[in-house]
């Protein structure tokens, strides 16, 4: 498995726990297709913008997303789904602590009253 070590550029290196940051990369060589390619059918003239989303330094506009999605064939959530489990996790949280605060609030306001 890799891990990107960032430097003044980029080197790799093997470790067990990396997980790839998106599929940009694996679903783009399924479909036959190079990030010059990928850059031509998005209309972007910087082919390292490619690079960048596939190795998880910047992320696409929702625009591009889509686009990556009708041209792999594939959902949003699937292209990037280690980013949809941890987005589930946090969610999770803010959930639980919204339901704590309104069941506090609610204690006191019933404390309130009488």
């Amino acid at each position: 498995m890799l891990q990107w070590e960032h430097c003044y550029s980029f080197t790799m290196y093997k470790t067990k726990k990396y997980k790839p940051p998106n599929q940009c990369r694996n679903f783009r060589i399924e479909a036959g297709l190079n990030q010059s390619d990928v850059a031509f059918l998005l209309d972007i003239k910087n082919v390292g913008r490619i690079s960048e989303w596939e190795n998880g330094l910047s992320n696409p506009s929702i625009e591009h997303l889509l686009t990556l999605s009708l041209i792999y064939q594939r959902l949003p959530d699937q292209i990037y789904h280690e980013l949809r489990k941890q987005l589930i996790r946090k969610l999770n949280v803010r959930k639980k602590l919204l339901q704590r605060l309104k069941d506090k609030e609610l204690k006191d306001n019933f404390n309130g009253v009488g």
